[in-house]
């Protein structure tokens, strides 16, 4: 009796975090290979080892996993939940939480635990941990294959977090959004889209206050100082100031949210 009323209370706790299948529905994943976020990328799926070693793919659709035997997904199933195998080759099962998973070890959800991210095996026997990533759900600016953005605090990739926008201050100090919108940015005053803009540039500054202009080139940047592109350099991050005045690094990573 005193078991079933602790893994009440625990339940009901957790209750509070569990996601309604409107939200979990928008999340992809973010794949970061030896919890590595510096050469992290999304996708809509995860390949994963279940306990008995063999091969599946998993996606989100209607708040659920749907898992599809070697990646085929003519013979997918749906479950709220996902038996994985951890690194070091633990049995857990994984459950949506809002922005997260709820984390059992070998499927016992009275001793279970939330956490952001999800450390499992690969197809290949390979380590990864894999993070959710909400994709928007406003029309238009969003499509499939655009890029998004991986920001780092200080350009430090461990604590790194996916978004569709960057919050950048301008050559004037004020406060913009972009996006990524048919390779060109898609700029929003204040993040006020109703009010926003397409640009092949991007006028930012840099954490010490210098004034750059950025263009999209093959899933990169291409950086000139003060906007003359004779002297301009390509690289695969993008140092800047947030709308605080605070430090940030961002690079590009696929954004298919497809189905």
């Amino acid at each position: 009796m005193l078991r079933t009323n602790i893994a009440a209370v625990l339940l009901a706790v957790l209750g509070l975090f569990i996601a309604a299948p409107a939200v979990a529905q928008d999340f992809i994943f973010l794949h970061a290979p030896n919890g590595d976020l510096s050469r992290a990328h999304t996708d809509a799926g995860i390949n994963y080892l279940t306990w008995d070693r063999t091969r599946w793919t998993a996606r989100i659709q209607d708040g659920r996993f749907l898992h599809a035997p070697e990646g085929d997904f003519s013979r997918a199933h749906a479950d709220t939940a996902i038996n994985y195998l951890t690194p070091d080759g633990a049995k857990w099962t994984a459950k949506l939480v809002k922005g997260g998973f709820l984390h059992a070890f070998e499927g016992d959800f009275n001793k279970a635990h939330p956490d952001e991210k999800m450390a499992y095996k690969s197809w290949d026997g390979s380590s990864w941990t894999a993070s959710l990533v909400k994709m928007p759900t406003e029309p238009g600016p969003h499509r499939q294959h655009d890029l998004i953005f991986l920001h780092a605090p200080n350009g430090d990739f461990s604590r790194a977090h996916a978004d569709a926008g960057i919050n950048y201050l301008t050559w004037d100090r004020t406060r913009w959004t972009a996006r990524i919108q048919n390779g060109q940015f898609l700029h929003a005053p204040n993040g006020d889209f109703s009010r926003a803009h397409a640009d092949v540039g991007l006028n930012y500054l840099t954490p010490d206050g210098a004034r750059w202009t950025a263009k999209l080139v093959n899933g990169r940047f291409l950086h000139a100082f003060e906007g003359d592109f004779n002297k301009a350099h390509p690289d695969e991050k993008m140092a800047y100031k947030t709308w605080d005045g605070s430090a940030w690094v961002a690079r590009l990573v696929a954004g298919n949210a497809a189905p």
